[in-house]
């Protein structure tokens, strides 16, 4: 869908032409700082005795609104590509780790300050790459980034951030295509996997996320035929909970809504094999 006015813009959001150019104006102001304790398998995250924590930069009031409706009506109608699993509507943690099983070969890579690391500038591109008037462009990357950035909390952010990175996925798939590799990314988790040993094509890899201004976790990063991905490990041959997942069912602390959705996730990753 491809918007060249404000006017057009404006009716799209529902948002009356002075309100957007009054927004746009002060946008800094509707951004608030919260902490989230970060969570892996159900558990708070922690590294050497310390709670880890996220730091979001999430919105209220009316651009927060104007956000969801671009979200919703903008960014959701732009396809993406096949390669991309998190945040989809209709996909999922399991369905991406399903597409790495029966695969000998896999790498585990995770992208470093995933978000911060899309500039304005990239946003602005890939708006224009998909027909947007370089008005309307500069309107909506105005009010999806802060700081210059993408800043984790909006509900605009993660969709952005799938059609960002989509330029550098291409790229990517491209190479995996011709390299008879598999190739899916969970918004900032990055896998790869082959029947045949890859590791002489992994530089390459790593060398093509890096030129896009992308930064590689190298502690986050593995190569080995067992993996957790996603929250399930994947087998050669089949997909399972995750050592900490199977250790919850033994949590006597648990609620009965706790421990019955433990359970339907588990029907669900061992219907996936």
């Amino acid at each position: 869908m491809a918007i060249n006015t404000i006017k057009h813009l404006s009716y799209i959001l529902r948002v009356r032409p002075y309100k957007l150019e009054e927004l746009i104006k002060n946008v800094d102001r509707y951004y608030y700082q919260k902490e989230v304790v970060k969570i892996k398998d159900g558990s708070p995250r922690i590294k050497n005795g310390v709670v880890q924590v996220r730091k979001l930069d999430n919105t209220f009031g009316l651009l927060k609104e104007v956000q969801k409706s671009i979200d919703r009506k903008i960014l959701k109608e732009i396809a993406l590509p096949d390669f991309a699993f998190g945040c989809v509507k209709g996909k999922d943690n399991v369905m991406h780790a399903v597409q790495h099983k029966s695969q000998k070969y896999i790498l585990q890579t995770d992208l470093v300050l995933f978000f911060p690391s899309i500039t304005n500038r990239m946003v602005f591109g890939m708006f224009r790459t998909h027909g947007f008037s370089s008005t309307v462009s500069r309107i909506l990357t105005r009010v999806t980034t802060v700081k210059g950035y993408v800043p984790l909390g909006p509900p605009t952010s993660p969709s952005i951030a799938n059609l960002v990175f989509a330029k550098t996925g291409f790229k990517l798939q491209q190479f995996a295509s011709a390299h008879n590799l598999k190739f899916t990314t969970y918004v900032d988790d990055i896998v790869f996997s082959s029947q045949e040993d890859f590791r002489h094509v992994i530089p390459f890899l790593f060398s093509a996320i890096q030129a896009d201004g992308f930064r590689i976790s190298y502690s986050k990063t593995n190569y080995a035929p067992i993996q957790d991905i996603t929250g399930v490990k994947v087998f050669n041959n089949k997909l399972d909970l995750t050592d900490k997942l199977k250790l919850k069912f033994l949590d006597s602390s648990l609620s009965s809504r706790q421990l019955v959705g433990l359970r339907n996730y588990r029907e669900k990753v061992l219907a996936a094999n």
